[in-house]
């Protein structure tokens, strides 16, 4: 079983990036395909590469755990990733990051009401 890998990456898109913690397995092959591929610009080459390998590991870590919403670190923050999907949100490099949403806290009991319980017990 493969593990978690600790650090989200950002994979390079025509208008902007998307994370690999919120793509599936398919989007994750696809873009580490593209990533193997011998550049056409020589400076791009050693970015490939480590494009390349970082991918590799989110390729096992699918493989293994296909619809896992993943928990790591991106950038400084710690973050709980969205469900991932084949299409995921491609974000501008011009807008701030904006992280997802905490996992919902799930409390012990079923009262969601307002004021008082009804049942006095």
């Amino acid at each position: 079983m493969s593990r978690a890998p600790k650090y989200d990456h950002r994979i390079r898109r025509k208008n902007g990036y998307m994370w690999a913690s919120e793509c599936d397995l398919e989007c994750l092959e696809y873009w580490h395909g593209v990533a193997s591929r011998p550049s056409s610009d020589p400076k791009y080459v050693e970015r490939d590469k480590e494009s390349a390998k970082r991918l590799s590991y989110w390729v096992q870590y699918r493989q293994a755990e296909p619809w896992e919403r993943w928990q790591g670190v991106r950038g400084d923050s710690q973050v709980f990733a969205p469900q991932p999907l084949n299409k995921p949100t491609v974000y501008s490099w011009d807008t701030p990051k904006t992280e997802p949403a905490p996992p919902p806290v799930e409390r012990g009991d079923a009262w969601e009401g307002d004021g008082d319980d009804p049942l006095p017990f």
